[in-house]
């Protein structure tokens, strides 16, 4: 009878390594997917540098664009593109492209991308992909214990509920769910 419920309480203890084990598995790959897709879009401006290094609002979303307005609105097919269009519509057609990517590769409801220009260079981009883990980490859980609101790692004030330190702090992540991650690439052309 012992060695059955010793054996009991071991078994109870590897099916729970199995399921962290997988659920940090699940994580790690939807990490390295919003790095490539990050990467994805660096590449796109590289390819259309003439967009970048000549007009400061091309490959740029507004200030106001932030995690919750853009996954509230579905993300659509991305129209065709001609090969002669002007770098400004490209830029337009490769944000489109980038976020139904984002959208069918880490989540239609939960996943989404922003470009924002950095500050005092306009010239330069952070590209930023968001998605939502399934759950807490250890991390958010005691976050949400202790009722602490705001974040260490983007606390711009206005509600940032949001504690990864990948995040940017300029506000896009405020009011946002407490399981939203972030990958940030710097773009200089």
């Amino acid at each position: 009878m012992i060695a059955i419920v010793v054996l009991s309480v071991g078994m109870f203890g590897i099916a729970l390594a199995q399921m962290n084990a997988l659920r940090s598995q699940r994580n790690a790959h939807m990490r390295a997917g919003a790095v490539q897709l990050a990467s994805d879009m660096a590449e796109r401006m590289r390819l259309n540098i003439s967009a970048v290094a000549t007009d400061s609002t091309t490959y740029s979303d507004p200030s106001t664009t932030t995690y919750n307005s853009l996954t509230a609105s579905p993300v659509g097919t991305p129209s065709a593109l001609s090969p002669f269009s002007n770098a400004a519509a490209q830029a337009t057609h490769d944000l489109a492209v980038w976020r139904n990517e984002i959208a069918q590769r880490l989540g239609t409801d939960s996943a989404t991308g922003v470009v924002r220009q950095v500050a005092g260079q306009p010239y330069s981009r952070n590209v930023v992909v968001m998605w939502r883990e399934k759950q807490l980490t250890t991390e958010l859980s005691t976050i949400v214990a202790t009722n602490t609101r705001g974040n260490v790692c983007a606390s711009s004030g206005g509600g940032a509920l949001v504690c990864d330190p990948n995040c940017p702090s300029d506000g896009t992540v405020n009011s946002a769910p407490l399981n939203v991650r972030c990958v940030q690439i710097g773009i200089q052309p």
